[in-house]
């Protein structure tokens, strides 16, 4: 039997420039308040001031089939979960990624946040923890340690939500309605979230429905900011989005539409109309995205947004040719910066191994690092030749401007994307080579390159 599996990859980075010592002294534990029903706030203790990073593993007896996390703090990238089950137990990954200058746990202690599970949640004695170093990877006498999980004293507030004093309480809590909803199913973590908290929305459509639109309002009537964690890559199209919640009541509103039938051999249907409001049909990159979008080789930043001028990573751009590849099975990824569940940990470990992609000299790969034109001619490039295109066209590059910017290991890959027009210089006469792509400007570059390289299966 197939089991649900859930996502959910945090690492944790914060800059220091020391490699922190393997535990503090008596060694860390975990502790947590709950008020026995189906949440428990997690803490870590005895903490050395320089961990950069941790994980944290529970085995749970029972098998649950929804499980979230929300970070403590408040300004942590959007909680996902991994939870794997065998053998009547579901055993529970926890991350957290906390956007701080601060050491984790500088005090010594660190509130994670509240796991939630779909039933009584009862904790289990013991738990592993993983500390990280600077560069988010296990350091001798920290990997997998066994640790005790007990029950903190004090009053119980492992069921509300954070409040900031640190601990959880229903008290000042404010709620979440949901409007409009026909048609799918939207879940709220937590329903009645304190000012500052992480509140996260699970959207899931029912069957021949999508989400058509999902937008958040204050008690004033004002748009909140809302941040996508998933797309619809889930057979079910579930998405994942979260806001911080403001000051008074909340409201989330939500509209599904009719699934339209999805037409072969896509693109043949690039003229359909986009659910961007920020791509304009006078653009001249309107084209292109559509193309992208109807090919399902780039989806929205949000809800009704493309973000044109945003610029685009080394990790997007991986994925992007995987999903043009049909997502094929991949093994865990080779690179030290590229840990497991990020949205494009699969998609680096195939093209690592198929030599699409080698990383930097230092053995990180950079997903997060905004992508060059001159490194994208050279992933298309790799990638051609993995497909078995052919990649011998050439031409000089020599009436540029800025030809001789251009790094020796790129040359001959921009050489080829200048030969098939997919890379084309500026009104300037310039080729940027170490500029950096944009959305429309990768999504035109994709679509030449479906258009003029990929061959026919």
């Amino acid at each position: 039997m197939k089991h649900k599996l859930i996502t959910c990859v945090l690492a944790l980075c914060l800059m220091l420039n020391v490699l922190p010592a393997a535990s503090a002294a008596g060694g860390p534990s975990l502790s947590y308040t709950t008020d026995g029903s189906n949440a428990a706030l997690l803490s870590v203790e005895n903490l050395d001031g320089r961990v950069y990073g941790a994980q944290l593993e529970l085995e749970l007896d029972g098998e649950y089939r929804d499980v979230d996390f929300v970070p403590r703090d408040n300004s942590a990238y959007a909680p996902a979960c991994r939870t794997e089950i065998s053998g009547g137990k579901t055993t529970v990954y926890v991350y957290l990624a906390p956007d701080s200058s601060a050491p984790l746990g500088g005090s010594g202690q660190a509130a994670l946040g509240t796991l939630r599970v779909d039933g009584r949640l009862t904790l289990p004695n013991t738990a592993t923890l993983t500390l990280l170093d600077r560069d988010l990877r296990p350091y001798d006498g920290a990997d997998h340690e066994a640790v005790s999980l007990r029950r903190a004293g004090g009053s119980s507030s492992g069921g509300g939500s954070s409040n900031g004093s640190g601990n959880s309480s229903s008290a000042g809590s404010d709620s979440v309605r949901v409007s409009g909803a026909e048609h799918g199913d939207v879940r709220i973590r937590p329903s009645r979230p304190s000012r500052g908290d992480t509140v996260t929305i699970t959207v899931t459509p029912d069957r021949g429905y999508v989400l058509d639109r999902l937008t958040v309002v204050d008690k004033d009537g004002d748009r909140l900011d809302l941040r996508q964690v998933t797309g619809k890559d889930q057979d079910d199209g579930t998405e994942v989005y979260t806001f911080t919640m403001p000051r008074g009541e909340v409201e989330v509103r939500a509209v599904f539409a009719l699934e339209e039938e999805e037409t072969p051999d896509v693109p043949g249907n690039i003229w359909d109309p986009l659910p961007f409001t920020d791509v304009e049909e006078s653009a001249w990159y309107w084209e292109a995205v559509a193309y992208a979008y109807h090919k399902g080789l780039m989806n929205g930043t949000g809800p009704q947004r493309f973000s044109p001028e945003a610029i685009t990573t080394r990790g997007m751009i991986v994925t992007i040719l995987y999903r043009l590849e049909g997502s094929p099975a991949a093994s865990l990824s080779r690179f030290r910066d590229v840990v497991e569940g990020q949205y494009y940990s699969s998609a680096v470990a195939w093209a690592a191994a198929n030599g699409v992609v080698e990383g930097y000299s230092d053995g990180r790969f950079g997903p997060d690092d905004p992508i060059t034109r001159e490194q994208m001619a050279v992933i298309l490039s790799r990638y051609a030749q993995y497909k078995r295109y052919n990649t011998g066209a050439r031409v000089s590059l020599s009436t540029y401007g800025d030809a001789a910017q251009v790094s020796p290991y790129a040359l001959e890959a921009m050489q080829w994307a200048r030969a098939e027009g997919l890379i084309t210089g500026t009104d300037a006469n310039l080729l940027l080579p170490g500029g950096n792509a944009t959305r429309v400007q990768i999504a035109a570059i994709l679509m030449r390159f479906c258009e003029n390289i990929a061959q026919p299966q």
